[in-house]
């Protein structure tokens, strides 16, 4: 997912994309994804959330953002980390 991806776009684009190798039903029955765009309605971040235990969960969620390099979050960070780019970005697709 490029940055200057519009956001209104993103989540189909997303969809039609292969992810972790796995096929796309399983995809989107083990993640919820949400994207923030920007004033230009670009993609600015975005979450990819583990549903349940299996999978990922057990390390976190993924988050794409603007200022940090390492996309991998422990859960400690998942509520300040929605709070902080529900605030910054209002336009957000889920």
């Amino acid at each position: 997912m490029d940055a200057d991806d519009d956001v209104q776009k993103a989540r189909p684009a997303f969809v039609r994309e292969a992810f972790l190798g796995n096929p796309k039903k399983v995809l989107l029955e083990q993640y919820d994804v949400v994207f923030y765009g920007d004033k230009q309605d670009k993609v600015a971040a975005f979450l990819i959330i583990p549903r349940d235990s299996g999978s990922d969960a057990h390390r976190g969620f993924y988050a794409r953002l603007p200022d940090a390099s390492d996309p991998l979050r422990p859960w400690s960070e998942l509520q300040s980390t929605v709070m902080a780019l529900n605030a910054q970005y209002p336009d957000k697709v889920e």
